[in-house]
């Protein structure tokens, strides 16, 4: 049985393998035993695991090759980055580790969260309800009428997207002249 030490941690396990109705429970080891966690040690265990903000876990139910190599080096480039000349000659795992978008061991490498989100096409596989919502109520907020675009797609994209649409249909510039 394969069970990776993971990023969402801590686990729980049931008490007994056996038992039909299981109670589940945080376990450590303490010296040399398996001991139950209670009390000050479990909330000391809960703190550890809360030290590792989202963006950064592991994601354990995709793959390295559910990121898109192509909207990595269009990153790069974007920003200027100097990996960008080399991102060409380097496979997806070591350029998002050289992103910091790819880690654990080399035998069971995982993106994180933050690669799905920014170099996935859908990133709401993974994330379900990753998208942006742009709603007008040009009646204003207590009118029955609304407006609505939904975006979609990788996060920087959908940002610059969501962002130009505001601008290109919202935002109005008007001038009042004053007499005098």
């Amino acid at each position: 049985m394969w069970a990776p030490g993971g990023q969402n941690r801590p686990y729980k396990a049931p008490a007994s393998v056996s038992a039909r109705n299981k109670t589940w429970h945080y376990y450590i080891r303490r010296y040399s035993s398996t001991v139950e966690a209670k009390g000050e040690t479990e909330q000391e265990l809960l703190n550890l695991a809360a030290k590792v903000p989202f963006d950064d876990r592991f994601n354990q139910m995709s793959k390295v090759n559910d990121l898109s190599k192509s909207l990595m080096q269009s990153f790069l480039q974007e920003v200027g980055s100097e990996l960008a000349k080399d991102a060409a000659n380097l496979s997806v795992e070591v350029l998002g580790r050289q992103m910091n978008v790819v880690g654990g061991p080399a035998e069971s490498p995982w993106p994180k969260n933050v690669g799905l989100m920014f170099f996935n096409e859908h990133p709401e596989h993974f994330f379900p309800g990753t998208q942006i919502d742009v709603v007008w109520f040009p009646e204003d907020a207590g009118g029955d009428r609304f407006d609505e675009k939904i975006f979609k797609g990788p996060l920087a994209r959908m940002t610059r997207e969501a962002l130009d649409y505001i601008q290109r249909n919202y935002l109005h510039e008007t001038v009042v002249k004053h007499p005098g």
